[in-house]
């Protein structure tokens, strides 16, 4: 299966009242850096999605054959009663 680019997500960098206060305290800041809640940058994370998606695929096949063989157990169950219901109100008595 061939890797193509997903879906980018991107996550804001906030900074925290302790991020502040450290870098304000550093001997080489020449000046504040900012205030609490500031976005100093972002994490971007780009998910390749065709392994995710065959694993759903695969997933949802083996869901699929279950529930085809459990209802084909359930359908044979059903005719097995009404077959032997049948059979039994149809026997003639001696």
């Amino acid at each position: 299966m061939e890797e193509t680019p997903g879906d980018p997500c991107a996550s804001a960098r906030v900074t925290k009242a302790s991020c502040i206060a450290c870098q304000n305290s550093a001997r080489r800041a020449p000046r504040p850096t900012g205030n609490r809640g500031d976005v100093r940058g972002a994490l971007q994370i780009t998910s390749r999605l065709n392994r995710d998606i065959a694993k759903v695929d695969r997933n949802l096949r083996g869901a699929l054959v279950l529930f085809l063989l459990s209802a084909d157990g359930v359908l044979a169950l059903v005719v097995a009663a009404l077959l032997w219901e049948r059979r039994r109100l149809h026997v003639p008595s001696t």
